[in-house]
């Protein structure tokens, strides 16, 4: 094939793209529209919608309002069953998987655990053959990846502090060599959450920070309304920030990182030596209201993770921060305390927004499915 062959395929491409794009995100949207916001010829803009609604991607969905006289235009909307996104994340101990529509309606789930001492990746790619396939939805379009880690630009897994990961598991080639007809993308899942919650989330900020606590702690920084991954892919490795230089030591070798002290299950095994007993998730809030030590003891996580939080707030100069992940389980009584203890921490005449997200714990799954889509067609 010949180099102006090549590059004319290309361009098609990339116009296909922009037309789809288009239409995704202006409801409604006419040929004469993409027209006139592309600058293409009508001849140019009526094949691309063809061929878009050829593939089922794009519907005709009748007829728009115009106060002139002549031929009505045709609105044309996505085809919501034209196409699935799959996003599955990875624990320290199981898998979960979203699938969502070309809309990002959420058309399938499912949780499984799997046994650490194996090789994840084989796992992995069995748990998505698996649950995957849904039938009338057309194409399985492109599948996200979800991993609690440090990922290279190379698309390697590093290292993590949450996950068994043996030498030489390479979970996004083994995924890619499996669907070979899919888009594949592999990221940090507090990366996923901040991508939703400037996508999908209720603070309207082109620089926010996102925390992500559950199993481990992470952190990712929208900067000027992108993410912001640092020159290895490796920015933001929040979890890893040292508040005590001579506090226990982390999995990843060194000492006081704020995940040994804020994470979930930090939270649970200190609350469980406070009460002489086990205590859950699920128990924690109604334990604390009866035990003023306990309650004393998530006033000092609070403060703690308002410490570090200051310093990335001092970092980026955020507009607003998001809370994500089981943290959210101590309620918003925890939220708020956050939020004062920030303050006090601030520098003079910075004033931060700290808040809850409001899109529960589905936000790195859609997070997911609308960067494929990103990395697909835009």
């Amino acid at each position: 094939m010949s180099a102006s062959v090549n590059s004319q395929q290309l361009i098609k491409e990339n116009h296909l793209k922009l037309v789809f794009s288009l239409i995704h995100e202006v409801d409604g949207i006419s040929r004469a529209d993409i027209k006139k916001l592309t600058k293409m010829s009508a001849t140019t803009v009526s094949a691309l919608v063809e061929e878009l609604i050829g593939k089922g991607l794009v519907v005709e969905s009748g007829i728009k309002s115009a106060n002139t006289s002549g031929r009505k235009a045709i609105s044309l909307s996505v085809n919501p069953s034209g196409g699935y996104f799959a996003v599955a994340t990875v624990s320290g101990n199981h898998f979960r998987l979203c699938l969502f529509d070309l809309s990002f309606n959420e058309i399938f789930s499912k949780k499984m655990r799997y046994d650490s001492s194996q090789p994840i990746s084989d796992l992995l790619v069995d748990f998505l053959k698996e649950n995957v396939t849904v039938e009338n939805h057309g194409e399985l379009l492109g599948i996200t990846l979800g991993v609690p880690a440090i990922i290279d630009s190379e698309k390697n897994v590093v290292s993590s502090t949450v996950l068994n990961i043996i030498p030489g598991d390479n979970f996004y080639k083994a995924v890619c060599e499996s669907f070979p007809d899919s888009r594949v993308a592999i990221c940090n899942n507090s990366a996923l959450s901040a991508y939703a919650e400037m996508e999908f989330g209720e603070i309207d900020a082109e620089n926010l920070i996102s925390v992500d606590i559950s199993d481990g702690v992470g952190a990712s920084a929208i900067v000027g309304g992108a993410p912001f991954l640092g020159s290895a892919g490796m920015a933001c490795e929040f979890g890893h920030v040292s508040v005590d230089m001579n506090g226990k030591r982390c999995r990843c070798g060194s000492r006081g990182c704020i995940e040994t002290l804020v994470s979930v299950p930090a939270i649970l095994e200190k609350a469980s030596e406070i009460c002489s007993g086990e205590i859950t998730a699920s128990d924690l809030v109604r334990v604390a209201s009866k035990s003023s030590d306990l309650t004393l003891y998530i006033d000092k996580v609070c403060n703690t993770l308002a410490f570090g939080i200051n310093n990335l707030i001092n970092i980026f100069d955020p507009e607003a921060v998001v809370i994500s992940g089981d943290i959210l389980i101590l309620g918003e009584s925890f939220i708020s305390k956050l939020q004062t203890a920030i303050s006090k921490l601030s520098l003079p005449g910075r004033k931060v927004t700290v808040e809850a997200s409001t899109l529960g714990d589905n936000a790195e799954f859609k997070g997911g499915a609308k960067y494929i889509f990103d990395c697909l067609f835009k």
